[in-house]
């Protein structure tokens, strides 16, 4: 089975995951992967980890300089694409020994023409080692420090590239910049998530999820745990045909008292599958099970029971004089709606009560038949 490409990290809040733990172009001194996409607030989160090699002027070198600037070009066909917020700020224990300061540059033209950019800054550029961003073998070691980054977007980019800079501020020099350092976003999304969405309905919860596009997809399993680690699969619901948004939606019967986090957990025709984002739903109980009145018809043989109970609950109705004897017992025979009509015209007029047993519950309730 191929890693698992969709699954959805912690951010703030809210966590929408889609993991993707392919290395995209994995380079021989260097290698960018695509952790994850997080969909939340109508802004896309975007993990990505960058691993750099190292070497020193004079011994395979492909850069007369260290690399003072390390470079993410966002690339969209929508020139609307901006950073909202970026992290780290700054980057420690990189391989030439100093730190990297980051700050968004805007659009930048040829020889990156990309619709934004984040660039990192080595103010000390030290002259002697320097960090490799290439995956030509003649441009240091092997890569050996690795550094999370996170992204924030209004628009999801089509990819992502990775430039290293040289020092004296030539981009095309040595081994820069790398065309191999890209990511293809698009091409790594069976299923571009949108909202998720969980609500308290009655005696069940309600999910909705949306997803923006889909690639190969079968079907969704709903998972349900206590505690954001044990979850359990509770039902499933088949994917959608044709293109575009498509909105989802799955009942909970019989949520767990208190905080429920449900995952969705997508399968492809080909049985590989990926995970939504950890979403939440807090569900108070509430009575299961009601006698809401009892209603004789104008024909007083009829008598109109109104109730409420889940809709796979056995349900018995039985009825009873004022001394307590029993006179009529009904288990299920009728469909499971909120009103059961009864024909009591054998009894004679007066006072009794009506007993409904359900879900381990007993409801009473006394009524006056004319």
């Amino acid at each position: 089975m191929k890693p698992i490409r969709l699954i959805f990290p912690w951010v703030g809040s809210v966590c929408l995951y889609l993991l993707f733990c392919n290395p995209v172009r994995a380079c021989h001194r260097s290698a960018i992967t695509l952790d994850s996409i997080v969909f939340s607030g109508g802004l896309y989160n975007i993990y990505t980890t960058l691993c750099v090699g190292a070497g020193l002027t004079g011994t395979n070198t492909g850069a007369g300089d260290d690399t003072q600037d390390i470079l993410f070009g966002f690339y969209s066909q929508n020139p609307a694409i901006s950073i909202v917020t970026f992290s780290p700020m700054v980057i420690t224990g990189d391989s030439t020994g100093g730190s990297y300061f980051g700050f968004s540059v805007g659009p930048l033209p040829s020889p990156f023409n990309s619709q934004e950019s984040i660039i990192y800054t080595d103010p000390a550029n030290s002259s002697v080692p320097y960090t490799c961003i290439s995956s030509t073998s003649t441009c240091g070691m092997v890569h050996s420090q690795c550094t999370q980054f996170i992204f924030v977007t209004g628009i999801l980019p089509d990819s992502i590239c990775v430039f290293g800079v040289e020092g004296d501020g030539d981009p095309v020099a040595g081994c820069y910049p790398d065309p191999d350092m890209c990511i293809n976003i698009a091409a790594f999304l069976d299923v571009t998530w949108g909202e998720l969405h969980a609500a308290q309905d009655g005696f069940g919860n309600r999910l909705r999820w949306t997803t923006l596009s889909e690639t190969n997809n079968d079907y969704f399993q709903v998972e349900r745990a206590r505690d954001k680690l044990d979850f359990r699969p509770i039902g499933e619901v088949a994917a959608q045909p044709g293109d575009g948004p498509r909105t989802y939606r799955y009942f909970d019967p019989n949520p767990l008292p208190g905080a429920n986090f449900y995952r969705l957990r997508q399968v492809d025709r080909d049985g590989q599958f990926s995970y939504s984002e950890v979403f939440d739903c807090l569900h108070t109980p509430t009575a299961r099970v009601t006698l809401d009145a009892i209603v004789p018809l104008p024909d007083r043989r009829l008598v109109d029971v109104h109730f409420q109970a889940p809709p796979d609950a056995v349900i018995a109705i039985s009825l009873y004089d004022l001394n307590g004897r029993h006179l009529l017992r009904r288990v299920n025979e009728w469909s499971h709606s909120d009103i059961l009509t009864l024909d009591l015209s054998r009894l004679p007029a007066g006072a009794y009560f009506l007993s409904l047993h359900a879900e381990g519950e007993v409801v009473q309730k006394r009524f006056f038949l004319p």
